[in-house]
């Protein structure tokens, strides 16, 4: 817009400044007319009327300029208009300087945005920038009052307006004038008119102008803040439109006339292959529930006119020909005075393929997680069940009903298992096959878990996922296979492999503490004829019942073991010297005095021991058992039921064992008290 030229009336020059009549007070009312010159002999002059009316002509002129000129003012013209109208209407009515200041958000202080000085003029110190309430409380009261101020003589200001007056005259102003700036009922700021070479009293008429002069820069400063938000504004949606992550799409009569670089980028094309191209060239006949993209736009569009803004799906065509899948939030805008409608186009293709894959992994979790033979469950931090599969409750025994009132912990054997699993849980946070006993729908049932656990912002335990495998029936297989490692299957006495465990750990304990260990070496008279004249059967029962005797002659700490066929071995752990394995020996030969009831028939059988003690006998296991397995054969030579200690004169076993090969001969079989007769 061309810059108008501001006309101005008739101008009071310097010497008719001077000629102003001095004096008048601080909002000096309208009927004081200060401009009646008095002659030199104190009589009044009349007022030259033509003067009076020339100089009405003249303001009244000068108001109707400044008012045209602010009607065509473009926000760009609006500093340099302020400086033209302080220019003339400081010239016109005779002001040495004037300052505009603007009140900050507090309005406690106020800040000089322009300032005018007439030509000539040396102002000597320049008026602070910036001016406080606390430096012109006085002024800022009236101000803030919406009072006009008028101080003809700044030495002549009241008590209470102390502050002001030193400031004055610290900046050399002899009269002042000031003048609200008030938009509506908000003071934005003041206009502060100095008189500095002389006094001034400022007639009604030009009060008046300079009050209008308040009210036009009121109007001209808030067409300025208006347009400079409008630019700021629109600069802002302008970075946001070129900036935006989304596509953002502006149309008019269904045509895109504009979108922003992410929009190309979406669509895969060049502006000019967008704009200015009808919306459903973008979008493929049908939409996704089978409605064509005309309709289902154009009751979208409606609907925004109408209602407001509207949030939906959209499945748009690029023009290579590729369909993906976004969300719009299409509303309405004014720009630049005419009405659009924006969109902003998110793809979510990605989205939608990330939410199928999802359902899908759902889909699959969840097959595992019922279909799964292991119990698998989830509960809250304190043990409330969120979720279990159909294993669980089957391992259980329990119903889901059920389960909404039972607590993870209730199926803990002892208070000891939980509070070890919960003392792994907090140092590892997981635990991984964990063996542990736990209540099930069969009682009492060995199971291993792997539990994960899952912790809120604060690292407390807020979810527990767990999978349950009962494993009592491997439980039961291992200990059945390391009873048959361990133990004899028929008698289930130790074997050989525990016997020799159990004498080292024996001998050890001995020699630590001084002590002595006996190895008792059994062997039962005659066995051989039982099986042949009784058979096998009968052989193997009776060597059962050997087996429980003995354990009932023996002490806990005792062990009993079976070598084979009719052999057994005896450990007496602990013994002070050897008449401690004496008095075990004659318990022994005692029990066998008994005849054994078997299939409710009594057979009598006796036995034979060898006794040999450790260190003395021996100081390994060969070593003592060799030893008391001689003593045995010495007893066997010697009329058998009878036990002998070991001592190195005895002869081998191999030797007793020839001597009562020579007497077996002429076995009798079956006597009324089923004794058995012959050689072993």
């Amino acid at each position: 817009m061309t810059r108008r030229t501001l006309h101005r009336p008739h101008k009071t020059t310097q010497s008719q400044r001077s000629k102003m009549p001095n004096g008048g007070s601080v909002n000096e009312p309208s009927g004081n007319r200060a401009a009646i010159p008095r002659g030199p002999e104190g009589t009044t002059k009349r007022p030259d009327v033509k003067e009076m009316l020339r100089e009405s002509k003249n303001l009244l002129q000068l108001v109707f300029n400044l008012s045209t000129n602010f009607i065509y003012l473009s926000p760009d013209e609006i500093e340099s208009w302020m400086q033209d109208v302080m220019r003339i209407v400081g010239e016109y009515a005779g002001v040495d300087r004037i300052s505009v200041f603007l009140f900050n958000k507090d309005c406690l202080t106020a800040f000089k945005n322009a300032e005018w000085t007439a030509q000539g003029f040396k102002p000597g110190r320049e008026v602070a920038p910036v001016v406080s309430e606390k430096e012109y409380p006085w002024i800022f009261s009236k101000i803030k009052n919406l009072e006009m101020i008028h101080i003809p003589d700044v030495l002549q200001l009241p008590t209470e307006a102390g502050a002001e007056r030193r400031a004055f005259l610290s900046e050399n102003v002899n009269s002042m004038l000031s003048v609200p700036i008030v938009h509506g009922f908000n003071i934005m700021g003041f206009l502060r008119f100095d008189g500095v070479a002389n006094r001034k009293v400022w007639p009604d008429e030009i009060t008046l102008l300079l009050r209008m002069v308040g009210e036009f820069f009121a109007d001209a400063l808030v067409q300025k803040q208006t347009d400079e938000q409008a630019r700021t504004s629109a600069l802002r949606y302008k970075s946001l439109f070129e900036q935006a992550n989304d596509a953002i799409v502006l149309i008019k009569d269904g045509k895109f006339v504009d979108c922003n670089p992410q929009a190309l980028k979406m669509f895969r094309c060049s502006k000019e292959e967008m704009v200015g191209v009808p919306i459903l060239s973008f979008s493929p006949e049908f939409q996704l529930d089978g409605v064509s993209s005309g309709d289902r736009m154009g009751q979208k569009s409606s609907t925004v006119l109408s209602r407001g803004a509207q949030f939906f799906e959209w499945r748009y065509r690029r023009p290579d020909g590729t369909l993906f899948d976004s969300e719009v939030n299409l509303n309405q805008i004014e720009f630049g005075g005419e009405t659009y409608l924006q969109g902003i186009i998110r793809d979510v293709t990605a989205r939608k393929q990330w939410e199928l894959a999802l359902r899908e992994s759902e889909e699959r979790y969840r097959s595992l997680f019922d279909g799964s033979r292991d119990a698998i469950y989830i509960t809250s931090g304190d043990g409330t069940f969120i979720d279990v599969n159909e294993a669980f409750l089957s391992l259980f025994g329990i119903t889901r009903e059920a389960l909404r009132t039972t607590n993870a912990k209730s199926a803990y054997v002892t208070q000891a298992d939980c509070e070890t699993f919960k003392k792994i849980i907090k140092e590892d946070g997981y635990v991984k096959d964990f063996e542990i006993r736990l209540k099930g729908n069969k009682g009492i049932m060995y199971c291993l878990i792997t539990v994960n656990t899952k912790r809120n912002e604060k690292g407390e335990i807020v979810e527990y996922q767990g999978i349950i495998r009962d494993v009592s029936a491997t439980k039961k297989s291992e200990q059945t296979i390391r009873r048959l490692a361990y133990h004899d299957a028929l008698t289930r006495l130790p074997n050989r492999v525990l016997f020799n465990d159990r004498l080292r750990v024996a001998m050890a304990r001995a020699s630590r503490e001084k002590k002595r260990v006996a190895v008792m070496m059994l062997d039962l008279d005659k066995f051989k004829s039982v099986n042949d004249e009784l058979g096998h059967k009968v052989g193997d029962a009776l060597l059962k019942t050997v087996a429980r005797r003995l354990g009932r002659v023996l002490r806990k700490s005792d062990t009993v073991a079976r070598m084979g066929g009719d052999e057994f071995l005896i450990i007496l752990p602990d013994i002070v010297d050897e008449s401690d394995a004496t008095i075990v020996a004659i318990k022994i030969l005692e029990a066998f005095g008994f005849p054994f009831e078997l299939d409710k028939s009594p057979l009598s059988v006796t036995t034979s021991i060898g006794i040999a003690i450790y260190p003395r006998d021996g100081r390994d296991i060969e070593t003592i058992v060799k030893n008391a397995d001689i003593a045995m054969y010495y007893a066997k030579g010697n009329g058998r039921n009878k036990f002998f200690h070991y001592r190195p004169d005895m002869k081998s076993g191999e030797a007793f064992a020839g001597q009562s090969a020579e007497h077996e001969s002429n076995v009798t079989t079956l006597v009324p008290d089923r004794t058995v007769n012959g050689s072993s």
